[in-house]
């Protein structure tokens, strides 16, 4: 019979995070650790805080060639919507993005809508590339980069896994970021 442990790492891994009750038990990283993994704690504001499987930096899976580990292509309007997500989000660069600050909806849609038409079905941009940038949203919320409460977004807990060296290069194009107005 599996060790609850090693149940726990199965969920995580199946269904990305499992809420956090408990401190977690070092077994448990101890567990991680072994198949090269590490846990990762993460509250977003407002919900119950979860525990996730991260990589350590360093050691994710290289997509691409004879790896065996494919990555799918991410749209461009899901891509400029995280974009715009994470210039609303973010607003100091020294630290972490997550768990950054909440915004509302409609000011990441004027963001996105700011850059013009993103795809060819939305040419004139509008109600169409509104409905793109709102699904992209969704999207976005169902991997767990952002998290949705009504009209309010915030990055969401697979931010936290980010390592240092994901968020340097993100960093380097903080200024590039789509936004409305200026930052305070």
């Amino acid at each position: 019979m599996a060790e609850p442990g090693a149940l726990a790492l199965a969920r995580m891994r199946a269904t990305g995070q499992i809420p956090l009750t408990a401190q977690v038990p070092a077994a448990w990283h101890r567990q991680a650790a072994d198949a090269g993994r590490r846990l990762v704690e993460a509250v977003v504001p407002g919900r119950l805080p979860v525990v996730m499987l991260g990589w350590w930096d360093g050691v994710e899976p290289v997509a691409g060639g004879d790896t065996g580990v494919e990555r799918t292509k991410t749209s461009q309007v899901v891509l400029l919507t995280f974009a715009a997500v994470l210039g609303a989000c973010w607003p100091d660069r020294s630290e972490h993005p997550f768990p950054g600050i909440a915004a509302e909806e409609d000011t990441i849609l004027a963001a996105v809508a700011a850059l013009g038409p993103i795809t060819a079905s939305a040419a004139e941009g509008g109600a169409a590339g509104r409905r793109h940038s709102k699904g992209a949203l969704r999207r976005l919320d169902d991997a767990r980069l952002l998290s949705i409460d009504g009209s309010e977004v915030r990055l969401g807990p697979a931010a936290a896994l980010w390592s240092e060296e994901q968020v340097t290069a993100l960093r380097s194009v903080y200024d590039r970021l789509p936004r409305l107005g200026e930052r305070e």
